[in-house]
């Protein structure tokens, strides 16, 4: 055979033994490595006490079990009987919290046994002990206690941290989704966590240009409806990845429309640095370009060593389904006739969604040309022209979308339909906003939630502006609108008003009656008019409301 055992073992060799002759560019699996240990600890639900009692037996010598029992059992036990309880967190970092039974003031009793004499459903053993599967809370032991030791309503609340739970009961409830969350019949995933583990970091996320609000839980959640693993969530501070539960998918990547999800192995920015340079060594006479996995390498080679021309670039990535528009438009701009996915692609993924994408706009905007293929017979046809050069220069890397904007302006430029419409809505991440003009306020709060800059305010003309190339249909300006006054148009539609920011709203300025300075716009202004009058309040002071803030002080002192 041409090669042997020890290549399979060490891939990461191929760039200098089987593919030292090929035009490639090699993106290696350069990732930050952590060790996590996780404990033999986890909490252990179940609503019948017999069953947890079992559990412990079995399994208390190799887990340290902290036990609460959620149905009624007695109190003054082994397990901790909660008749409330509460998850949050996610592995390996949960956190219970639990309001337990505690009717027995064990300071204050003495044992005297009058309770058990005066209990009429022997609810009650020699040990204090309150059976609540029989108990009916008549209150007679309260009422016979003479130490006042007995409240059949006494709770304490308990938190317990632990980095996994287990319930007994196989019943799907709200907490099934958490990451460490298992059943009864999952157990055997709760034991292969535990242990020390390697942890490589494959992907990162910048919050900075996500538009997913974690603290009102709104705006775009598609990496999290993306991940099958439970590996990006939503918290209060945003999106989170559990580096643990990441199966190295790369399907939050592909996803992702603004960047804010990065391959560690392949930013976006190395992508575009790496490839561009690669084009200039070749002075542009690269054709082709083929995607190929890591995993793939040997198979490739096998089968198509001798099909391989100069024209060729090859691009070797540790995970092709990460590749996305930005990657396909960009090596369109850049000159690239034809670009060839090696891999067979599942249709449920956001890279087959990607490339269905890239060749609507390719096709609606040069005659039916489709620019991307896909599966492991690469065939490229040599009369294809190029339909760009690689005269293309670089915006700053801000967003994904600000960076293909440009891309798409060329697209737009060179096209042979100057309205360039995809209806199909294929990805979901493109559209517009309008806006009712007659009931924006101009108050802002959508500006302040659009991070990737398709919203615009100019406070010299009191104007609210949209760039729809910029827009990635998040949705997010929609619900924190107090007047409703915003609705999302989807579809792209590649037309000169696309890129060029486009006014939703405009009002006149309002100066002070005093001073003259300009302190806010009539809308806003109107509104806090009409809202005071309906709630009745400072109705003989409205006036102070044609005066900026300094001069308003000085009229309140004047009066009062």
């Amino acid at each position: 055979m041409w090669y042997n055992l020890q290549f399979f073992r060490d891939v990461r060799m191929f760039p200098k033994t089987l593919f030292k002759n090929f035009n490639y560019i090699h993106f290696p699996a350069e990732r930050k490595a952590t060790m996590l240990e996780i404990p033999p600890k986890a909490v252990v639900m179940a609503e019948n006490e017999e069953m947890l009692e079992k559990f412990t037996t079995v399994y208390s010598g190799v887990l340290d079990i902290i036990p609460i029992v959620t149905g009624k059992t007695k109190s003054g036990g082994e397990f901790y009987s909660a008749v409330n309880h509460e998850l949050s967190g996610s592995f390996p970092e949960i956190q219970v919290k639990c309001e337990c039974r505690y009717p027995l003031n064990e300071d204050l009793c003495t044992l005297c046994g009058e309770c058990v004499i005066a209990c009429p459903l022997d609810a009650i053993d020699e040990e204090i002990s309150i059976d609540f599967t029989k108990c009916d809370y008549c209150g007679k032991c309260v009422d016979t206690c003479p130490e006042n030791a007995i409240d059949l309503y006494r709770y304490e609340n308990h938190i317990f941290d632990a980095p996994q739970v287990l319930f007994l009961d196989n019943i799907e409830n709200e907490y099934s989704e958490i990451n460490g969350v298992y059943h009864l019949d999952e157990k055997e995933e709760l034991f292969a966590n535990i242990g020390t583990f390697q942890i490589e970091q494959s992907v990162s996320h910048n919050k900075e240009i996500c538009q997913y609000n974690g603290r009102l839980d709104l705006g775009c959640q598609r990496c999290m409806e993306a991940c099958e693993y439970k590996a990006v969530r939503k918290s209060s501070n945003g999106i989170e990845v559990d580096h643990f539960a990441c199966e190295d998918c790369g399907q939050c990547i592909s996803v992702c429309p603004t960047g804010a999800m990065q391959s560690e192995d392949v930013s976006d920015e190395a992508f575009g640095d790496l490839i561009y340079e690669k084009l200039q060594e070749q002075g542009g006479d690269y054709r082709h370009v083929i995607f190929v996995q890591e995993s793939d390498t040997v198979f490739f080679y096998k089968n198509y060593y001798d099909k391989i021309t100069e024209d060729v670039l090859l691009v070797i990535l540790p995970n092709v389904y990460i590749l996305n528009i930005f990657h396909f438009l960009l090596l369109l701009r850049l000159g690239i006739a034809n670009i060839h996915v090696f891999q067979e692609i599942f249709k449920e993924s956001g890279l087959y969604k990607h490339i269905q994408f890239t060749n609507a706009l390719s096709s609606y905007a040069f005659s039916g040309r489709k620019i991307v293929s896909k599966g492991q017979a690469p065939e490229f046809s040599e009369e294809k022209d190029k339909l760009f050069t690689s005269d293309f220069t670089f915006p700053g890397y801000k967003n994904k979308r600000k960076f293909l904007a440009p891309i798409l302006r060329d697209i737009y430029e060179k096209s042979e339909n100057k309205r360039v419409l995809l209806q199909e809505n294929i990805l979901n991440t493109f559209g517009s906003v309008v806006c009712d003009e007659k009931k924006c306020s101009l108050c802002l709060a959508c500006l302040n939630h659009c991070k990737i800059g398709s919203l615009m305010a100019d406070s010299s003309n009191y104007t609210l502006s949209h760039i729809a190339a910029n827009c990635i249909q998040c949705g997010i300006c929609l619900n924190v609108c107090p007047e409703n006054a915003l609705e999302l148009v989807a579809g792209l539609l590649l037309d000169e008003e696309f890129f060029q920011p486009r006014i939703l709203a405009k009002d006149e300025p309002v100066a002070c009656a005093e001073c003259g300075k300009v302190f806010g716009n009539r809308k806003s202004l109107e509104q806090v008019r009409n809202k005071l009058k309906s709630a009745g309040r400072f109705e003989d002071e409205m006036e102070l409301l044609d005066y900026c803030d300094k001069c308003r002080v000085k009229k309140q002192l004047e009066v009062g």
